[in-house]
């Protein structure tokens, strides 16, 4: 009777610990098969880097040491509720988190492997268990392979059959290159390794009984009786309405509204509001540093309905004829237009194309939905709003593409004060007036294809642009996005049948691939270079890449581009044109390569010089598709 009793009360027992990042990933957890997804998307894991950064550098001063690292402060991440199972912990609530930060832990080993740091941080124990082998300390069986993948930083993983979490994993890999800003990755890199594996805690709640943990999470997360903004948002104005009738007939208008945006993806509705209220009233915008306080920009994201209580006065809703043309007539009307730009975020759609492109980037939400909202009038002809939002994700894709060429991150921490203050210029403007403002803009930007605004900067350095655009660990999505853009142009302009949405998708049967023109073989260049750093930059320059289908890619990526050759005249526009049988009885590619005057040649052999031969090309290229005349096309 004794026994029993001190075996349930070891049961019911519950320890709870505040742990720092070193220790918490020091254990072996593992996740039951309910719970095995992995379901987060590029905003979730944003909005971590970006809160993790923002507390980092509120204490990091430029010449810092990891040493100094002691004096900054700390960054709750909330509780992970775990059950005690022998030597693993199960994870009952935390895994997204877990998971995330072990996927940017690998890509801070990772980086600082490409660095070469004389004295790395140690990641390694807090990715892997085992000192022989790679054991992951999330242990899922069918996540093992991939992180292991990601970890020995090998070039492209294929995704074709694979689950909704190993894509998430390696798109969410992949996302964090372009969300670190260039402040961390190339400069206060190990600060903030060492910051984030002291200074970021955790409440661990262990339990050891499955009962008490699944108790204790729903405790935690009980929503019964929670409201979202949205609904306290709804609530407030409704009662300023005071009108039973009209307040009956606004709320199911509200309801069928949020549940027509809602279809969009689960709590659209909570995007919606913070990019419309930014988009159409909000002024100011925060600074990243010490003792500045937040802007309408920071406010409205975390708290829209608070924000609005304060500033009704901006919107017009502390008018009643207003309030109620607001809610019955403006609010349905953006949903829609913010719908519609959904729609053409997952799809190609005419006309909208550049939506869908800056989708394909990673362009932060947060600030190109605001943005693409910002010049739509309420009830415009709908011609001239799928004008300006063609004009707007134009402007976007071409601000994003200079950037990736010129290794710059375009993250929404690191751009949000270079592109937010345009949504006030571009606010409720005529089409004519916004092409004005962007291409104003356009010739203000701080890169091109070429590399630094010689206008805007005489006296700086003038990077090199895409004649120094390589593959390496952080822009593989870029890569194959560029490959894919100018592939898909060449072949429309030669009236081939050509889909940039087939390049870029990872889940078909056989997914295109980056494929290296020369084979990974060193010894045979030898003749050419001296050092094998040399060799590998020209072996990675965008010049010598294309796409290929997974198994052509793999069957040949070991051959020598001699016997490459004949095998490229079998694929896609840009791979074909390496072959001298391209430009013979092929008249709509050599009219096209005619009138464009694109230097298109055929490459028999590939050496230095022609590797640099196409990479003129390509920016021949990138130029008739990313240029300021684009604006033009409206009229």
């Amino acid at each position: 009777m004794g026994v029993m009793m001190a075996e349930t009360k070891a049961i019911n027992k519950i320890d709870v610990y505040k742990k720092v990042i070193k220790d918490i990933f020091s254990e072996r957890y593992i996740v039951d098969y309910f719970q095995r997804e992995y379901k987060w998307h590029t905003k979730q894991v944003a909005e971590l880097i970006s809160d993790l950064e923002n507390r980092f550098l509120q204490d990091y001063n430029d010449g810092d040491s990891t040493k100094d690292v002691a004096r900054y402060g700390y960054y709750y991440l909330g509780s992970i509720i775990l059950c005690a199972k022998g030597t693993e912990y199960s994870i009952i609530d935390g895994q997204q988190r877990l998971t995330t930060l072990t996927l940017l832990l690998i890509y801070l080993h990772n980086l600082q492997v490409e660095l070469k740091l004389e004295r790395p941080i140690n990641l390694s124990s807090l990715i892997s268990n085992d000192d022989y082998e790679f054991s992951p300390n999330i242990g899922v069986k069918e996540w093992a392979d991939c992180l292991e993948f990601l970890y020995e930083g090998k070039e492209e993983y294929n995704l074709s059959g694979k689950s909704l979490s190993i894509n998430n994993l390696i798109g969410r890999y992949e996302d964090i290159g372009g969300l670190l800003s260039e402040k961390i990755q190339n400069g206060a890199l190990q600060e903030f390794i060492v910051w984030l594996k002291q200074n970021v805690i955790f409440s661990q709640i262990i339990t050891y009984s499955d009962e008490d943990a699944y108790r204790i999470f729903e405790a935690m997360n009980d929503r019964g009786l929670d409201l979202t903004y949205t609904e306290m948002l709804k609530g407030y104005l409704l009662v300023k309405v005071q009108d039973e009738k009209k307040i009956s007939e606004l709320n199911k208008l509200w309801k069928e509204t949020t549940n027509k945006i809602n279809l969009c993806r689960e709590n659209e509705d909570l995007r919606f509001f913070s990019a419309f209220f930014r988009a159409k009233y909000a002024k100011t915008i925060g600074q990243k540093i010490k003792d500045v306080g937040d802007g309408d920009f920071e406010r409205i994201g975390s708290n829209f309905y608070r924000w609005l209580i304060q500033n009704e006065n901006l919107t017009g809703t502390d008018n009643r004829q207003q309030l109620i043309k607001f809610l019955e007539k403006e609010i349905p009307y953006f949903v829609g237009i913010h719908t519609k730009i959904y729609d053409a975020s997952q799809n190609l759609m005419k006309g909208l194309e550049p939506i869908y492109y800056i989708n394909k980037l990673g362009f932060a939400e947060t600030i190109s939905y605001s943005l693409l909202l910002a010049p739509i009038v309420y009830d415009e002809d709908e011609g001239i709003t799928t004008q300006k939002l063609f004009l707007v994700s134009s402007f976007l894709e071409m601000f994003t593409v200079f950037m990736a060429v010129n290794s710059k991150r375009y993250a929404q921490n690191i751009i949000r004060n270079a592109l937010y203050p345009l949504v006030v210029k571009i606010r409720n403007t005529s089409v004519g007036k916004l092409k004005a403002i962007l291409i104003a803009e356009y010739n203000n930007f701080d890169y091109y294809l070429d590399g630094i605004n010689k206008n805007k900067y005489p006296n700086d350095y003038n990077p090199e642009g895409i004649s120094a655009l390589g593959l390496n660990g952080q822009n593989r999505k870029f890569i194959k996005y560029f490959l894919a853009r100018i592939t898909t142009f060449i072949e429309n302009q030669s009236a081939i049948e050509s889909s940039f949405e087939n390049y870029l998708n990872t889940t078909q049967k056989k997914p295109y691939q980056i494929e290296h023109l020369w084979c990974d073989n060193y010894e045979s260049f030898k003749n050419e270079f001296d050092q094998r750093d040399e060799w590998l930059k020209f072996r990675n320059s965008i010049g010598a890449l294309i796409l290929l289908p997974e198994g052509t890619n793999q069957s040949h990526n070991k051959n020598l581009y001699s016997r490459k050759l004949p095998h490229y005249l079998k694929e896609n526009l840009l791979a074909k044109s390496l072959h001298p049988d391209c430009y013979v009885n092929n008249p709509n590619f050599t009219n096209f390569v005619a009138k464009s005057n694109l230097p298109f040649k055929y490459h028999k052999q590939m050496k230095k010089e022609n590797i640099n031969d196409r990479l003129d090309l390509y920016y021949e290229i990138g130029k008739l598709i990313w240029n300021k005349e684009v604006f033009e096309i409206i009229s």
